[in-house]
């Protein structure tokens, strides 16, 4: 673009002069020339120019007054002066105003170099005056984000030990100003900051000698707020700056109040470390100590007391817990035996039967023990009732703090006093219980020594007696089985059963063998003895019975017969085989003389027929001289395309017409190293079961796929080991796998097919396979919806074939969102948790669906989605998304499941559930998905 130059010269040849010593330099420009002040004026207010050149001496109107217009109006145009008679100390003066350069008329030589100069610098301070001005925008938006964030932001020198920068909620959060924080330096951690956690802060800081870079740092300290009372703070910190020996000098960081979040925390382990007390425990003698102790120490208190009350309502003192500070003290000597009078605090808690709260114990004139409280430093005291209504025991604790009452505080210690009054009625109940059986548990002493299960029913079938080796044989524990009918509880109303019952009735006794069930569902093969025991007067009273285990024994025995079979079937098919080995070599052999001597079209065609279908024969034979002599094939470098392929074809040629079969393999599959006859073996035995489990017809599927297992997968599945795949799956849509035998199918000899219809050895054998070439099996099954082998097998990649994968992409990151991950398994959950905050999530958890619904409410406003598990006990996660949606219609759930239960969930609840992923998953497909869920709107 030309330069637009305003030239202020009242000589008409100068201007022109100007005009052509500017073009033979080669700037090419657009002159506006004037030469009267009113026209200088005008040309500043309507024209936008690059560059003005004004003489400093003209008629009325000189170059200082135009000097003055132009950086009123203009003050970014460059000025020059350009004149003839303008001398030394004019120039300066003109410089000093604001003028850029000045020139002699005579020197035009000089004229290009300085419009070049000026035009240049102008352009330098443009591009200067944008970067402030964009500087200051930025620095007024952060200030303003800063400001408004709910968090502290600040800047805090290792060296000086004082704040540099404070900036955000810091009023809120630590009660006091930003420009206080900075006034009072290093003394502002020294007095606000808990004595307990200043060892631990030093500790943190020193952590920065050794940051990487962009490490951060995160931790929780107790901070006293300008109200008085302890807060929580989570702060997240980085390395800002070093000095200039390296060493770190400043920090970054962002401090949180999680107050709310600790305690609530606190509350909810303390109430866990008392039920485990509780569960644990045999006695209340054994469990007051342990109870008290976890109440002290999650919830920050300095004593805690256990007073019963007698029906007088003086309060005795049966057990206490001191902090380490109050070891020693008068208060921590006290022991079990004191006494109050009823109206000290437990004894009006007692009286009222409700809880009491006290802010500041130490200043109640009519507190029974304040001097003594005041002595230790104690203040705020709590009274909870151990039972309703005129409490039998109060539980009393003190705090070093004065505390304003806190309604959660008392809601959690009396739900704590209630579940420690179901304690103390329980085993009150239970050892009246105790000793009322006594006696009988002395005469049942040697019973329950004997390896037989020994129990007695009365004569309507309750069980009355039940010894420990019944509970060991039959999984019911004495407590769940006494009192229980017997036919009920063993689910054996059989004939056998009915007519052994009417025998004993009848003779006495009986001796045989029943089927019976245990408690986790087995059925296991006794011999029952039953005798009738009768009173002194001879009338039948009850039945003795007498049951020896003796399952594992039939099952040897058919074991035993079934091996035998097994060994007669393979030396049968191993002859028949090398007949037939005999039978078909020679028609191999014939058909190589007959092409030769067969000419037309239509016979060389019947002869390839005849030759594949005898070539065919003579695969089948070496696949049954395997199976008959064990034979070992070579591990070698093969492509499992083909076997599929050949599976496909033997199941569509032999399978009934009404089973469709459908092959999905991937086209750049990669090789394994394994057996082929082996591999094919595998592929046949659950093609053959897929058959089985389609009565009426359906779909086979055969499919291939490459995967690379990570770290994540192999911690979810311990047979899994982390690298590249390949899963071929047999698939069909039949009757599926009902879940309790789920566990039982890889058992060898273990079938659910009819006698005669299958030996148990397809599954185990398939399996062994599978585990000697490295891989592993997955199942996943519905009943009525079919089942799914999933075979695992490592992928041999050669650096010589051509299309393998490459190395895998960066896995996308998370943005800080927060996620909550519900399962009742740990470890799945710990895995989660541990991936999703490696690649920048925030992870909240919950072991069921009451818990995640209790979590997400707390925190709906932060948490961005939810990966929720399917079948989890109390609250599945059908009912968990419902519960979540009426907290918040716009929830986003990925729901996980090792079951096809999973992507029905997510049909059911279209628009809530945004994703679905199959258990075990991988870091890359957790990740991926999740970054998939948030990008959605």
């Amino acid at each position: 673009m030309p330069v637009r130059i305003l030239h202020l010269e009242d000589v008409p040849e100068d201007a022109e002069l100007v005009r052509e010593s500017l073009a033979a330099e080669g700037i090419e420009c657009e002159v506006t020339w004037v030469n009267r002040r009113d026209q200088f004026v005008a040309a500043l207010e309507e024209g936008s120019f690059d560059l003005i050149l004004a003489d400093y001496g003209l008629p009325g109107f000189d170059g200082g007054a135009a000097l003055a217009l132009a950086r009123e109006r203009v003050p970014e145009v460059p000025f020059l002066v350009l004149s003839g008679t303008v001398g030394e100390e004019i120039a300066v003066e003109m410089l000093q105003r604001g003028a850029t350069d000045y020139l002699l008329k005579h020197r035009t030589a000089r004229l290009g170099p300085a419009v070049r100069r000026a035009l240049r610098e102008a352009e330098e301070q443009a591009t200067r005056r944008r970067t402030e001005q964009a500087l200051e925008a930025s620095r007024l938006f952060f200030q303003h984000v800063a400001e408004a964030t709910p968090n502290v932001i600040y800047v805090y020198d290792l060296l000086e030990r004082r704040h540099l920068y404070v900036a955000g909620a810091s009023r809120s959060v630590w009660g006091y100003g930003g420009q206080q924080v900075l006034e009072e330096g290093p003394a502002f951690l020294e007095r606000c900051l808990h004595p307990d956690d200043r060892a631990r802060l030093r500790e943190n800081l020193a952590r920065f000698a050794s940051a990487g870079e962009g490490e951060v740092f995160e931790s929780q300290y107790r901070f006293r707020h300008s109200d008085g009372s302890w807060r929580w703070l989570r702060t997240r910190a980085t390395l800002f700056t070093r000095a200039a020996d390296g060493a770190p000098r400043q920090i970054v960081g962002v401090a949180e109040d999680v107050s709310e979040h600790e305690r609530e925390e606190k509350r909810r382990a303390t109430q866990h470390s008392v039920t485990r007390v509780l569960a644990e425990a045999t006695t209340l003698d054994a469990a007051r100590g342990a109870v008290l102790e976890a109440l002290g120490r999650g919830l920050d208190f300095d004593a805690c007391e256990w007073w019963d009350l007698d029906d007088g309502g003086v309060p005795t003192l049966t057990a206490a817990w001191h902090s380490s500070r109050l070891q020693g003290s008068e208060l921590g000597r006290a022991g079990p035996g004191a006494v109050l009078p009823p109206a000290s605090l437990p004894g009006s808690v007692s009286a009222s039967g409700r809880a009491r709260w006290i802010r500041d114990a130490a200043s109640e004139p009519d507190f029974a023990r304040g001097a003594l409280v005041a002595a230790c430093g104690l203040h705020a005291a709590l009274g909870v009732p151990v039972r309703g209504g005129r409490a039998r025991a109060v539980l009393v604790a003190f705090s070093r703090e004065v505390l304003d009452r806190d309604e959660d505080l008392l809601r959690t210690l009396e739900a704590l006093g209630s579940q420690l009054a179901a304690f103390v009625d329980r085993r009150e109940a239970e050892g009246a219980l105790r000793a009322s059986q006594e006696r009988v548990r002395e005469q049942a002493a040697l019973l329950d020594k004997a390896r037989d299960a020994i129990l007695v029913g009365d004569l309507e079938g309750r069980i009355r007696f039940w010894n420990e080796s019944a509970e060991r044989i039959y999984g019911w524990p004495a407590d769940e089985a006494l009192g229980r009918n017997a036919g009920e509880l063993f689910r054996s109303e059989s004939p056998q059963a009915r007519q052994a019952w009417a025998s004993v009735l009848e003779h006495g006794e009986w001796i045989g063998e029943l089927e019976k069930s245990c408690k986790d569902g087995r059925r296991i093969v006794a011999e029952s003895r039953w005798t009738l025991v009768r009173d002194e007067a001879g009338r039948p009273r009850s039945v003795l019975t007498i049951d020896t285990d003796v399952t594992e024994k039939k099952q040897l025995q058919s074991q035993f017969l079934r091996v035998q079979r097994m060994e007669s079937i393979g030396t049968l098919a191993g002859g028949i085989a090398h007949d037939l080995n005999n039978v078909l070599s020679p028609i191999l052999m014939a058909l190589e003389i007959l092409r030769k001597k067969v000419v037309d079209e239509r016979g060389l065609r019947l002869l390839a027929t005849m030759e594949t279908s005898a070539r065919r024969g003579a695969d089948m034979v070496r696949q049954i001289l395997t199976f008959a002599r064990g034979i070992e094939g070579e591990r070698i470098v093969l492509q499992p395309r083909h076997l599929l392929r050949d599976v496909e074809k033997i199941a569509a040629e032999t399978f009934p017409k009404t089973i469709r079969v459908r092959l999905d393999v991937a086209g750049d599959l990669w090789n394994v190293t394994g057996d082929a006859t082996q591999i094919h073996q595998v592929l046949l035995n659950l093609s053959v079961n897929a058959r089985d489990a389609m009565p009426d017809g359906g779909v086979l599927t055969l499919a291939a796929e490459n995967v690379r297992l990570d770290e994540t997968y192999s911690r979810m599945h311990p047979d899994a080991r982390p690298g590249p795949h390949v899963i071929l799956t047999v698939a069909d849509s039949g009757t599926g796998i009902p879940p309790g035998l789920l566990d039982k199918i890889f058992d060898p000899f273990f079938t659910t097919k009819e006698v005669g219809k299958g030996t148990g050895l397809g599954l185990s054998t398939s399996l062994a396979i599978v585990k000697s070439h490295g891989g592993f099996i997955h199942v996943y099954t519905e009943a009525r919806r079919g089942s799914s082998f999933r075979v695992y097998l490592p992928a041999t990649l050669s650096a010589e074939r051509p299309g393998l994968p490459a190395a895998l992409a960066d896995l996308p990151r998370g943005r800080g969102e927060q996620i909550l991950v519900v399962d009742d398994e740990a470890s799945i959950r710990e895995i989660a948790r541990e991936t999703l905050e490696t690649y920048g999530y925030r992870v909240l958890t919950a072991s069921d669906g009451a818990e995640a619904v209790a979590v997400y409410t707390q925190n709906a406003a932060d948490v961005a989605a939810v990966l929720t598990d399917v079948r989890m006990p109390y609250m599945d996660g059908p009912a968990t998304i419902r519960a979540l949606v009426r907290v918040n219609p716009a929830v986003k759930v990925v729901v996980a499941s090792g079951f096809d239960d999973g992507e029905t969930a997510r049909k059911d609840l279209a628009g809530t559930v945004r994703a679905f992923l199959q258990k075990p998953f991988t870091a890359e497909s957790l990740l991926t998905t999740l970054r998939d869920v948030l990008s959605q709107g």
